[in-house]
């Protein structure tokens, strides 16, 4: 071959090897994502008979946006920036035979890196009809180590909560409805079988044990699916959302109420930073709020 060619065709191969340079895929919605907005009245959340919430903090810069949401979400935070109670093993743990095995923490407020646990994330305005739905499957708490599991728990109107005991001692399921009156309160002995209670109406339903106290559960119940529970980090995620300007609430088992309003453009997801600090009003949907910030000391 004549040097000439030998020289293009190695040439040619250096080009074919050399690496190409790729620009980063943009984002899904492929601009900045919009910012909720505070101080706008929405509907009732989902206990009508309990007092109004407060307007929460749900504006963040970008850079510390919580996460990154696809189009139809709406992610973000609830954090906690005031100064967090003790939260011990409740004294009475000690006189309960079985109970007195496990020295737990009492999980009335969990902050953990800043985000606060258990915070019921909801949205109360702005959503399409809902349709009824015939088959809704169950849903399921437990008692384990003498504590209730989770502690909060979103639910459907229509849907059936089974409760079950997963310790070898008797646990009492004790359930009050929205309106603060018994609705349920039934015995169960160690390791029986679990117990279905259905939920047909909407609000907060508070979960006790008469025979160990500190053991508190509530059930959240709504009518639709766009909700979540915040993690151990205070992190949430509702998908699946419509178009449009949303309001959301946010519930705490201790703090109460707090309400925010997000707009969903089409294409697109938003993020939200919730804050509590404690100085809050005390959840009315739970009289023992004052006795477990003391750990039922």
């Amino acid at each position: 071959m004549p040097r000439s060619l030998l020289r293009t065709a190695l040439l040619s191969s250096a080009l074919l090897l050399a690496p190409i340079a790729c620009s980063p895929a943009p984002s899904p919605s492929g601009v900045e994502q919009p910012s909720p907005t505070v101080d706008v009245p929405v509907a009732p959340g989902p206990s009508s008979s309990a007092s109004a919430p407060e307007t929460g903090t749900a504006s963040a810069p970008p850079a510390e946006a919580p996460c990154s949401p696809q189009f139809g979400e709406l992610c973000g935070v609830v954090r906690f920036t005031g100064k967090v109670p003790a939260m011990v093993s409740p004294p009475k743990r000690k006189e309960a035979d079985y109970c007195k095995d496990w020295s737990v923490p009492h999980n009335a407020v969990r902050v953990k890196d800043g985000g606060l646990a258990d915070v019921a994330i909801y949205v109360v305005s702005g959503l399409p009809p809902v349709e009824t739905e015939s088959m809704i499957p169950d849903a399921a708490v437990k008692r384990r180590e003498c504590v209730h599991e989770p502690r909060v728990l979103l639910a459907r109107v229509g849907q059936t909560v089974m409760v079950g005991n997963e310790d070898g001692t008797l646990h009492n399921v004790h359930v009050y409805g929205p309106d603060g009156a018994s609705a349920w309160n039934r015995a169960q002995p160690r390791r029986a079988p679990e117990i279905a209670h259905l939920l047909d109406t909407q609000g907060v339903y508070r979960v006790t044990d008469d025979v160990h106290p500190w053991e508190q559960g509530f059930f959240v119940v709504l009518p639709h699916t766009w909700a979540a529970v915040s993690d151990e980090k205070g992190a949430f995620l509702i998908d699946n959302l419509p178009p449009g300007k949303l309001g959301v609430e946010a519930w705490h088992s201790i703090y109460g109420k707090k309400r925010i309003e997000v707009t969903i453009e089409p294409g697109m997801g938003a993020t939200a930073v919730l804050t509590f600090d404690g100085t809050e009003r005390m959840a009315a949907e739970n009289p023992n709020a004052a006795a477990e910030l003391k750990s039922f000391r």
